[in-house]
């Protein structure tokens, strides 16, 4: 498993993930029990559809059976990272 986390901004598009852990800003401890209602639990998989060209914009994620359109900054709270398939996968 990596042990470098990245957050939703920086993985792969297309890529298996498995949220690992949210870290949601001083000012803004609101967004962790949103951000959980709408699905993102430490150890569900996600997966960054797209995000707009410039990396400015919204962050289009599956987590579950759902699809949200995330703002970066809120992006920037889940980190991830590869899921044990696609790391078996990488090693094997």
């Amino acid at each position: 498993m990596n042990s470098e986390l990245l957050n939703l901004n920086q993985a792969p598009v297309g890529q298996d993930l498995i949220i690992r852990h949210l870290q949601v800003p001083d000012d803004a401890q609101d967004w962790r029990p949103w951000l959980e209602e709408i699905g993102f639990l430490e150890g569900e998989h996600v997966t960054v559809r797209r995000r707009s060209l410039l990396r400015k914009g919204a962050v289009v994620v599956r987590v579950g059976h759902s699809t949200f359109a995330l703002h970066p900054e809120e992006a920037a709270c889940v980190l991830v990272d590869v899921s044990d398939t696609e790391f078996q996968a990488r090693v094997f």
